[in-house]
């Protein structure tokens, strides 16, 4: 899809400012501030506070959440980011066991430019206060380091730098994007606010298996608008309506995930397999994150119909992010971008957006914490300090197109 991204000056100095371990020679710490530690060896436990993760199958991944139980607005996501630890399914890893019971559905998928894991589960089990509508994880917080601090991903052996993963106290959503030129587009960390459903579009709904499947037609954000390709940001409002899920084939089921941690999800649990399916009823039963915002068509309208978003009009990216399914996406209806929220063309340049400090609070959620501005990936960070231009990405796009 995006090969033109190899001609960007970018991408090789973004590689060579990863760093590269091995399972084998982990280092005790490797960011600096960190409240746990990588060499976390294999022995288990439920005060570990291992914080390297794998994402290796639907049976063998980690996700993160906090290291102990906190009431108020100090024990969200929100507040809690950058000291998470990794709770796991396998044994082996040197972590915390996800508990028997947490894992309602599982749903693991490799396409060409990410393989990511998605499901529903009861992470209160998980020390993630119930009604918590999460917020996002990756390498590249707002001060340039992970949230949480130090946090390493593997896949198979193989170090992933560029990943994105949303858990709240009922879903989770897990993506690794492996080296190549474009794998900071397709983990994204700037739609903070916009969910599980929006960033990862997937299979949410009950059951456990391992899929190949297509890629979403874009990376997370970018839009063919009026013949050519435009990126959205936060700052102009409502979101668009989230990509359609990549098709899937060759699905293998499995009966449980990580022994007992895997159950059937209640009756009341409801999780829709694509962004595309959520409803417009669970988009009003979200806890006031969405602005509800039904706009008319303009010249740089997606589609027609209205749309809502899990941000209020000119809200910021910030990680007390809702991830409910409720609140993650817009509306399953095909959705207009209202005029606060219209797209400029020619840029496939999220990394130069910049987000304000502010932050949505759910009405549901009075304890959701205001988290700390998120300024992009690394990779983001310095395609601007190379000072790239926006005219030279709009050309690439225009020899693309």
């Amino acid at each position: 899809m995006l090969p033109i991204l190899a001609a960007l000056p970018l991408l090789p100095i973004a590689s060579a400012a990863y760093t590269h371990y091995s399972l084998g020679n982990l280092p005790h710490t490797s960011e600096e501030g960190q409240s746990g530690y990588n060499d976390c060896g294999t022995t288990d436990s439920q005060s570990s506070m291992c914080q390297t993760a794998h994402v290796n199958s639907v049976t063998d991944f980690c996700l993160w959440a906090p290291p102990e139980a906190k009431g108020g607005s100090a024990g969200t996501i929100g507040s809690t980011e950058e000291h998470e630890v990794a709770w796991c399914t396998a044994k082996g890893h040197g972590a915390r066991l996800i508990p028997d019971g947490t894992i309602h559905s599982a749903h693991y998928l490799k396409t060409p430019h990410y393989t990511q894991v998605t499901g529903t589960g009861d992470f209160t089990k998980m020390n993630i206060q119930a009604g918590d509508e999460g917020g996002e994880l990756d390498p590249h917080g707002a001060t340039g380091l992970g949230n949480p601090i130090g946090s390493l991903v593997f896949a198979n052996g193989e170090q992933i730098h560029e990943w994105t993963s949303f858990i709240s106290d009922t879903e989770y959503c897990f993506r690794i994007c492996h080296d190549a030129s474009d794998a900071w587009l397709w983990c994204q960390h700037i739609y903070d606010i916009q969910g599980c459903h929006w960033n990862e579009p997937g299979n949410y709904d009950s059951g456990f298996d391992s899929c190949e499947g297509d890629s979403t037609e874009h990376p997370p954000g970018i839009y063919e608008v009026n013949g050519q390709l435009s990126t959205y940001h936060q700052e102009q409002g409502a979101a668009p309506t989230a990509h359609a899920a990549g098709k899937s084939s060759n699905c293998q089921a499995v009966a449980t995930v990580g022994g007992n941690a895997a159950v059937a999800a209640p009756t009341t649990t409801q999780a829709s397999s694509s962004a595309a399916q959520t409803s417009a009823s669970s988009a009003q039963a979200s806890s006031g994150a969405s602005s509800g915002a039904s706009a008319s068509a303009a010249s740089s309208a997606v589609s027609t119909g209205s749309a809502s978003s899990a941000a209020s009009s000119g809200s910021a990216s910030s990680d007390s992010s809702s991830v409910s399914s409720s609140a993650s996406a817009s509306t399953n209806a095909t959705s207009t971008i209202s005029s606060t929220a219209s797209m400029s063309t020619i840029t496939m340049t999220s990394s130069l957006s910049s987000s304000s400090a502010a932050s949505t609070t759910p009405a549901s959620n009075n304890n959701a914490a205001a988290a700390s501005t998120d300024n992009g990936s690394g990779a983001q960070r310095l395609f601007a300090t190379v000072g790239a231009s926006l005219a030279a990405v709009a050309g690439a796009i225009a020899v693309f197109a």
